[in-house]
């Protein structure tokens, strides 16, 4: 039986019901209206630069082959879609690179699962900007209180679980509930028909099959609050039951983290350990602060490539499991390298799109740095920013503390390197410039807009 902590009176799902019915634009601090607007530019960035990758191929025909209304608008493809069919393409398109933001508290992607449900349901029915910060606020906070149960004060993610592919599912929920104006039972609902769809696992890493564990997450979501909005029904303890999610998904779990909601919103959080990060390399989030640690080593200790002889990599024992890939054969197998990230760090200085493609894991230089490179579980490091690498030459050996890196909420981007992210972004995607700085200023005023049409439209 699971060991549960905290167990409270009153139902957990009815009371994100509550959360999610009862919460509004007006409830939300300028901090967490900023934060959000920050995530949905960031994200709407990763989507641009996904539509160029070929997973894009197969989505389209997908998308074809069922066929659909053409309500909504797959993201630079030209072409409108049925809203749940635009809302999985650019998940998948947007969590392709691993280049979305990331937390700390269930080591999932907390805006690729609800930003491309909201952009969706916004333009089917022609909801606005306040709309969707608000139901992105509240997508969030629904993840984050659920990691808080599951992953940081449980064993979800520890068992094997894909946290963007499950606790995503809810968050993506609760986002369409609130923009399809569900009362507070469809919304209850909406949470437990998402609870049937929920999946995901970490086996699916450095393959296509994780992006698509997003998209299956933000489109379900979406899904289960258009059943509820037609009168679906559910458990009404879906989560909480002697024989629902939580019991069938972890061995221990802590149900007392969903008493409250919002206090602080996860997204306004500063520390490292419970705020959001805002990706600044297109890999794992555990190799957030490798790669500028190893080049500032680089640029300082002079060494030659040539001459560097042993390369150890010291990690938590618990990253081993999902950074499998000691020799990466593709781009997508090296986000969960970190012996690529610290070769790519040594060969080219950083670590940014073009770094990460097949074509640059074939560099000699690259493969000679792999092939001395070891990857070790060290038990004394238990936070996920505490990473090592020590590095030999000969018999001189340097040890390089990794910190959390920028993009950590306690070193964050500021709006300017967000925004120069973002232009990375759409330049990598096909975008010029200009039409960049259009979309990053629409999104920047976005509660300004009575509807989300003209953004779209320049998205298309």
């Amino acid at each position: 039986m699971a060991e549960v902590k905290n167990v409270q009176g009153d139902l957990v799902t009815e009371r994100i019901a509550s959360f999610v019915k009862n919460t509004n634009y007006e409830d939300l601090s300028q901090a967490v209206r900023q934060k959000a607007k920050e995530g949905i530019l960031d994200t709407i960035g990763v989507i641009i630069a996904g539509t160029t990758d070929p997973i894009a191929e197969p989505i389209l025909e997908y998308l074809h082959d069922i066929g659909g209304h053409e309500d909504a608008t797959v993201i630079g493809k030209r072409r409108r879609t049925s809203v749940t069919g635009a809302a999985f393409a650019n998940a998948v398109m947007g969590h392709v690179h691993d280049y979305d933001d990331t937390n700390e508290i269930f080591f999932g992607h907390p805006s690729v699962v609800v930003v491309p449900s909201i952009l969706a349901a916004c333009e089917k029915y022609g909801l606005g900007g306040k709309e969707a910060i608000a139901a992105y606020a509240i997508g969030t906070e629904v993840q984050w209180r659920l990691g808080d149960a599951l992953v940081l004060n449980g064993d979800h993610y520890a068992r094997g679980w894909h946290a963007t592919g499950t606790i995503g599912t809810f968050g993506s929920a609760a986002s369409s509930a609130k923009l399809l104006k569900l009362d507070r039972e469809a919304t209850r609902n909406s949470i437990g028909i998402a609870a049937s769809e929920a999946s995901g696992n970490q086996a699916q890493f450095g393959t296509q099959s994780k992006p698509f564990q997003a998209g299956r997450a933000c489109e379900s979501g979406l899904r289960a609050a258009l059943l509820a909005k037609g009168g679906f029904g559910s458990a009404a303890d879906v989560l909480e039951s002697r024989v629902g999610f939580f019991q069938l998904v972890a061995g221990r779990y802590d149900i007392g983290k969903l008493t409250s909601f919002g206090e602080p919103f996860g997204i306004a959080e500063t520390s490292a350990e419970r705020g959001i990060w805002v990706k600044a390399h297109p890999i794992c989030g555990a190799g957030n602060g490798v790669v500028g640690a190893v080049v500032d080593f680089h640029r300082a200790s002079g060494w030659p490539l040539e001459e560097i002889t042993a390369i150890e990599c010291l990690v938590r024992p618990s990253y081993l499991k999902y950074l499998m890939y000691d020799f990466p054969k593709s781009g997508l197998e090296a986000k969960f390298s970190i012996q690529y990230w610290v070769a790519a760090a040594l060969v080219y200085g950083k670590l940014d799109l073009p770094e990460i493609t097949d074509r640059a894991i074939q560099n000699p230089k690259i493969q000679r740095l792999l092939s001395i490179t070891t990857a070790v579980a060290h038990p004394e490091l238990r936070l996920g920013t505490e990473l090592k690498v020590r590095i030999s030459r000969g018999a001189e050996r340097r040890l390089i503390d990794c910190g959390r890196g920028k993009g950590s909420p306690d070193d964050p981007m500021s709006v300017d390197e967000i925004n120069r992210k973002f232009i990375s972004c759409g330049e990598w995607g096909g975008l010029k410039r200009e039409k960049c700085k259009l979309i990053a200023d629409m999104v920047m005023h976005l509660a300004e807009y009575d509807n989300l049409s003209e953004l779209m439209k320049q998205m298309r």
